[in-house]
């Protein structure tokens, strides 16, 4: 769940929709598990550590009667050139692979800021014309009931009642598309910002 300020400005959405889009949150793991490879291969560069111990106790004669006990430790680190020199190569690799991605994850970052800059002057726009839709209806309504009376009192041809029939529902198909792109274009804007497209947002 995201807790949207209101009103949303363009740099709050650019700012959830950075942390909350999809895209973003499955790159920001892949780059986790991108580091995580370059460390791994960089800890193989180190050389090889091997431990061995012994102890052991005889029961010689001594000047005063006494066992004796041996401690001997080794400790050895190996290196090998060859797997060296591959370990290397490898984390450079996997280091440019990262660095790679990191740049990658921007220009995403660029391009989803961009996105949600578009969708959120459009929303705005679409919400703007939203009540000169609602007073354009109200007027399509209006002028069907006045064309209904004039037939009903004969001052109106029947005939050319139904072209003005035709243009008030050519206006009413219009007024309908138009606010299903003021639908499109909040849900387009929601789905960017990674939130749900019914979460009421105020512009």
């Amino acid at each position: 769940p995201v807790t949207l300020p209101a009103p949303l400005t363009l740099d709050h959405a650019v700012q959830i929709g950075l942390e909350n889009n999809l895209n973003m949150r499955i790159s920001r793991i892949l780059a986790e598990i991108s580091d995580d490879n370059a460390l791994a291969d960089r800890l193989k560069l180190l050389p090889q550590l091997s431990f061995s111990g012994n102890l052991s106790q005889s029961s010689a004669i001594s000047a005063d009667d006494e066992d004796t006990l041996k401690r001997t430790a080794s400790l050895s680190l190996v290196w090998n050139i060859l797997d060296f020199g591959l370990s290397y190569i490898r984390a450079r690799q996997t280091a440019l692979k990262g660095e790679v991605r990191r740049m990658e994850r921007l220009r995403q970052a660029q391009v989803l800021a961009s996105d949600i800059s578009i969708a959120f002057w459009k929303a705005v726009l679409a919400e703007d014309s939203l009540e000169e839709i609602t007073r354009i209806q109200t007027e399509i309504r209006g002028y069907k009931r006045k064309a209904e009376a004039l037939v009903a009192e004969k001052r109106l041809d029947p005939i050319a009642s139904k072209s003005i029939e035709k243009k008030i529902l050519e206006l009413a198909v219009t007024a309908a598309n138009l606010q299903a792109e003021i639908s499109g274009a909040k849900i387009e804007l929601c789905r960017l910002m990674g939130i749900n497209p019914m979460t009421p947002v105020q512009l």
